[in-house]
C-alpha cells in the first residue's frame, strides 16, 4: 500500500477538510476546508467551526480522529489482517473507504469518511 502524508475528510459528497501527518509521523493534524467554513458545521466540540490549523503537536484533532478507530482486540486484528504499522494515520489511511464513524456526524444526515483518494 502506497504511504500517503494527507487525506482528505468527507461528508457524503462534501469536502469537510485535510487531515495531514505530523513531523515524527505518528500524530495527526486537521484543517477544514474553505468550502466547508462555508456552509458546513463543527464535526467537534473540540473541533469547532474556524479557519485554523490543529496542529498534530497539539493532540486535539489526533486524539478526536483517532477516537473513531477500533480498540484492544478488534484493532489487533484489523492490523494483522491489512499487514498495516499500528499508527492511527495509517489505520484510517487503510480503511478510508469504509464508514468510521459509529453514526451520523452532529447535525448531519450522513457520515465523516476520511478518503485518500481527492472526489
Amino acid at each position: 500500500m502506497k504511504r500517503q502524508d494527507m487525506l482528505h475528510v468527507w461528508l457524503e459528497e462534501r469536502l469537510v477538510g485535510t487531515l495531514w501527518r505530523g513531523q515524527g509521523e505518528r500524530l495527526i493534524g486537521f484543517e477544514y476546508a474553505p468550502s466547508w467554513l462555508d456552509t458546513g458545521h463543527a464535526i467537534s466540540s473540540s473541533l469547532p467551526l474556524e479557519q485554523k490549523a490543529w496542529l498534530p503537536e497539539q493532540q486535539t484533532a489526533h486524539r478526536w480522529f483517532g477516537n473513531l478507530l477500533p480498540e484492544e482486540q478488534a484493532r489487533t486484528a484489523l492490523l494483522k489482517r491489512l499487514a498495516i504499522p499500528d499508527d492511527d494515520f495509517a489505520l484510517l489511511e487503510a480503511i478510508g473507504a469504509c464508514r468510521v464513524t459509529g453514526g451520523p456526524l452532529p447535525g448531519s444526515a450522513g457520515s465523516a469518511i476520511p478518503s485518500s483518494s481527492a472526489r
